[in-house]
């Protein structure tokens, strides 16, 4: 699951369950990089299990039991990122549009290196395809 459906989980069902457990920013993100590495479904199984089972009977959740859990259900996937966008290159004279992403947010470069690519990118595009290219920075890179 994503970093948005594994903080989603800990509020929504391990909080539900363990109303009383108040993790720390810290604790929390810990919890959510391991969650990550399973489908919510699976994550969900799990924590049904480890509920019923004797370990589940402790006024707060211990990640060992639940990721323990989670591995019976699912195997280890690779963690996935959303691909992020980070330009456009648009030609002027046929509409024709090229994407450029990169692999998720950790790996977006700070605001003048985005500039600086969609330049060279803007370059190197007009010597192979010719005509009129401009480069539209995609909403919230340069925040």
């Amino acid at each position: 699951m994503h970093r948005a459906k594994a903080i989603s989980f800990i509020e929504n069902e391990i909080k539900g369950l363990f109303p009383a457990w108040k993790p720390t920013v810290a604790e929390a993100g810990i919890w959510a990089d391991e969650l990550e590495l399973f489908d919510y479904a699976a994550a969900q199984s799990a924590l049904r299990s480890y509920i019923v089972s004797e370990k589940g009977s402790f006024n707060r959740p211990k990640l060992y039991h639940i990721i323990k859990e989670c591995k019976k259900n699912q195997s280890y996937t690779v963690k996935r990122s959303e691909p992020v966008k980070l330009f456009i290159m648009r030609n002027m004279g046929n509409g024709k549009n090229m994407t450029f992403w990169v692999g998720d947010e950790n790996m977006i470069p700070n605001g003048s290196e985005v500039l600086a690519r969609a330049e060279r990118m803007k370059h190197n595009i007009k010597q192979l395809y010719g005509g009129n290219w401009i480069a539209e920075i995609a909403e919230g890179i340069l925040e």
